[in-house]
């Protein structure tokens, strides 16, 4: 059965190595198990490690982010599936909302954007 486990970590770089590689070695179990990332959609710090480590062994990355924070050219571009939200606000309540990410909460606008990984 594939579960769809939401992560939340640090966005913030130059933490010590053990805590990246535990984010790494996280991502790599998730996949291992067949089991979707929803995250902060981030491509920086913990979050971004996460992220890639799932890719880099066949999972599925969902990330819900700010549209400020895609501006600022932070999102994971690469993700399966990148729900951009109008506000931190809408963003927060996405994930108290929708937990596998399949019922939309009124009053929150996404954009649904499901980029190529290269």
């Amino acid at each position: 059965m594939t579960l769809s486990v939401c992560v939340f970590c640090s966005s913030a770089d130059g933490l010590p190595e053990e805590y990246r590689s535990a984010a790494r070695d996280l991502g790599a179990e998730l996949a291992r198990r067949g089991h979707r990332l929803v995250y902060g959609g981030g491509n920086v710090g913990l979050m971004g490690e996460v992220a890639r480590s799932v890719h880099s062994h066949g999972g599925t990355v969902v990330g819900v982010i700010p549209q400020g924070l895609v501006d600022r050219e932070l999102a994971y571009n690469p993700a399966d599936e990148l729900l951009v939200t109008q506000t931190l606000r809408d963003h927060n309540d996405t994930f108290q909302s929708r937990p596998v990410l399949k019922r939309r909460r009124q009053g929150t606008t996404l954009q649904r954007r499901s980029p190529s990984r290269s």
